[in-house]
């Protein structure tokens, strides 16, 4: 009798587990699938749609799945649209993955009703029709966000930035300076980032005889790697490589160089930081290091000269728009 309890317990369990997954950001159900784990297709599901799904928590994306033989009846329930898609699919016998294969049509299903929040409503919609579900505009976001990435090739999403920080040169004798910069750049995989930046720093060390000033105005290439989004925040890792003309003299008293000095010189470096996302927008902080040569030198009277190369690092606050 003991035995027949337990397996009547791993039978129950069994049914349960398959039938449904309601905790969690979306729900998942399944009817007369006994080959098919409804809750393995809800996590696969919560890792596609992981930007609407944990903002939508209050009224979960919902999923009924129902089997009659091979054949598979889907129902995706969306909260963000207020409608109600269905698809119907034959699964081949002792497919490998069937979950996988599942929580992807299912999400093709919720991609294709948030497609159409991309589309400008008519400006005057027939009086018949019930004006569009009021939705919270962060989720209508998110789902915008899903449905443009599925449908947009990622070269197609630029974006642009600024930036601004203090930069330490010369780190044997370091000279600080204030860098300001401009970086277009454009998405080219899922995870990778080309951009230019273009550069404009000023500074100053004391001598003796007064301050000597530089300015710098540079151009650089550039290429990211991007972690994966959890929930704002992204990691961004990247190298630059590129040229600056520099020029280097006493200021305000010429008298303080016995020797001015300017020329173009080559800069490489190394940018990491955290990104978050605000909306349309993205905050970032950026730590920098890398190195200028060949270095300048500016001959000082009766103080040591000033020389502006060699290893650099510096800390900038970067605003941008957000490519997801």
């Amino acid at each position: 009798m003991r035995r027949l309890g337990l397996v009547a317990i791993a039978i129950a369990g069994t049914l349960l587990a398959g039938r449904a997954r309601a905790e969690g950001d979306l729900a998942v159900t399944a009817e007369g699938c006994p080959d098919l784990r409804a809750a393995e297709v809800a996590r696969i599901l919560e890792i596609e749609l992981a930007t609407v799904a944990k903002q939508t928590r209050a009224n979960p994306l919902r999923v009924e799945l129902s089997c009659e033989g091979r054949r598979l009846h889907i129902v995706a329930i969306d909260p963000v649209t207020e409608k109600r898609l269905t698809r119907d699919v034959e699964l081949p016998e002792g497919a490998k993955e069937r979950e996988r294969t599942v929580a992807i049509l299912v999400s093709q299903l919720f991609v294709t009703s948030w497609s159409e929040l991309l589309l400008r409503p008519p400006r005057d919609p027939p009086p018949s029709l019930p004006p569009p579900p009021a939705a919270p505009p962060e989720i209508v976001r998110a789902a915008r966000a899903e449905a443009r990435d599925a449908i947009e090739p990622a070269w197609a999403r630029p974006s642009f930035a600024i930036g601004a920080g203090p930069r330490a040169r010369s780190l044997a004798s370091p000279i600080l300076g204030a860098r300001l910069f401009a970086r277009p750049s454009i998405v080219v995989f899922e995870h990778a980032r080309l951009w230019i930046d273009l550069g404009y720093e000023r500074g100053s060390v004391d001598r003796i005889s007064g301050a000597v000033g530089y300015s710098l105005v540079s151009a650089s290439l550039g290429a990211a790697w991007r972690s994966s989004r959890l929930g704002p925040l992204r990691l961004e890792v990247g190298a630059t490589a590129g040229a600056a003309y520099v020029d280097l003299r006493g200021d305000p008293n010429p008298a303080a160089a016995g020797s001015n000095a300017s020329g173009t010189v080559g800069e490489f470096a190394i940018v990491v930081g955290p990104h978050f996302s605000i909306g349309p927008i993205a905050l970032g902080v950026e730590l920098s290091g890398g190195f200028t040569l060949p270095r300048v030198v500016g001959h000082v009277e009766r103080d040591s000269d000033v020389t502006l190369g060699g290893a650099f690092a510096g800390v900038a606050l970067v605003l941008g728009t957000d490519t997801r």
